[in-house]
């Protein structure tokens, strides 16, 4: 008889163990956030757009980046959705709204670290449409509002090679010389230098790199987003990602910075 009353109070002591674990497991999951296993809502929307983009259906994706941008202000993901409207534009070779949807991304999400790149896309897609000295302007102001940024450097060459081919070349030459010693590390200083010594060789061959003043431009600016913009759509997952790593494009371009026209060009009015 003690024996079985013995297993008896075994099992009834294992039977209050296990149930002690369970609560002890499901207080931790109560405390946990439910987030953390569900798919976020603006990253479902994202992924959606993305999915569209790839697909080359642009008007649909510029609708549906809307949407998380419109919907979801506080993601993590309404800045690349916003700036990926931009981009769509510029597909779409209607640069015109392309400044727009940029400029967006620096007004509404002025910490992002893609609002100075959206400045630098607005300025490109000024420069195709022939407005200069607004690309100017716009140039300046990565320069000045986020000087440290990886895109200032190329802003700063963009002047030089801006002024070079309105004609300016004392201004241009102004211009690349701070690129030369405000940028002396990144690959624009290069550039720069290149161009500097073009200028005092052969005085004017900086009619130039007007990206997107020709039919060439679209080709230029789809390279230069394939190579430094494009960030791929990450997969379902429990918890989502700010934005992953960009892909690598099949054939990238053998120079991510726009090559100047062979021999100097004629000057722009």
């Amino acid at each position: 008889m003690m024996t079985e009353h013995n297993a008896i109070g075994g099992k009834a002591l294992v039977a209050r163990g296990a149930l002690l674990v369970l609560l002890v497991v499901s207080a931790i999951l109560a405390m946990s956030p439910v987030k953390v296993w569900a798919q976020d809502p603006a990253q479902s929307e994202y992924d959606a757009a993305f999915d569209l983009f790839i697909e080359r259906r642009f008007p649909e994706a510029i609708e549906a980046f809307g949407v998380v941008a419109a919907e979801y202000p506080d993601s993590e993901l309404a800045d690349d959705a916003q700036f990926h409207i931009g981009v769509c534009y510029t597909l779409l070779e209607q640069h015109d709204l392309a400044v727009m949807e940029y400029y967006l991304v620096s007004v509404n999400y002025p910490q992002s670290d893609l609002a100075p790149e959206a400045l630098v896309k607005a300025a490109e897609a000024l420069t195709a449409q022939g407005f200069y000295q607004d690309a100017i302007a716009m140039f300046n102001e990565v320069v000045e509002d986020y000087p440290d940024a990886e895109p200032a450097a190329y802003a700063q060459t963009s002047i030089g090679w801006l002024y070079g081919g309105t004609g300016d070349v004392e201004r241009a030459k102004a211009e690349l010389e701070k690129v030369v010693a405000n940028y002396p590390d990144s690959p624009s200083a290069g550039i720069a230098k290149a161009s500097l010594e073009e200028l005092e060789e052969e005085g004017f061959p900086l009619q130039l790199i007007v990206f997107g003043a020709a039919g060439a431009a679209g080709l230029a600016i789809l390279a230069f987003f394939i190579v430094r913009v494009v960030r791929r759509r990450p997969p379902a997952a429990p918890v989502p990602h700010r934005r992953p790593p960009p892909p690598r494009p099949p054939e990238p371009p053998e120079e991510p910075v726009r090559p100047r026209p062979p021999g100097p060009p004629e000057t722009l009015d």
